[in-house]
């Protein structure tokens, strides 16, 4: 039976919480051989790097969220003094 290590490496690079040890006992494969194949092709780093990457993306998402509903919030507190004065003008 065939090793397929693309699906090895997803799992790995999906699920944070699982060790190396952990993905071997799953999948069935020697420890000394998946950690052969994850140094080899970086995988560490890569989910290093892909949590940076998620985490860059939601700080931005966020920054833009905050930015966007800035306006929404203030426009009434700018309107409320024209308001008042409308307001006395009338009467």
């Amino acid at each position: 039976m065939a090793i397929d290590w693309n699906v090895i490496k997803a799992d790995y690079l999906l699920h944070h919480e699982l060790s190396l040890t952990a993905l071997a006992e799953k999948y069935g494969v020697e420890y000394p051989s998946l950690n052969s194949v994850a140094s080899r092709e970086h995988w560490a780093e890569e989910r290093a790097n892909r949590g940076a990457e998620i985490q860059r993306k939601a700080l931005a998402a966020a920054e833009i969220n905050q930015v966007e509903s800035w306006p929404r919030s203030t426009t009434f507190a700018f309107n409320r003094p024209r308001r008042f004065w409308e307001r006395s003008a009338l009467s």
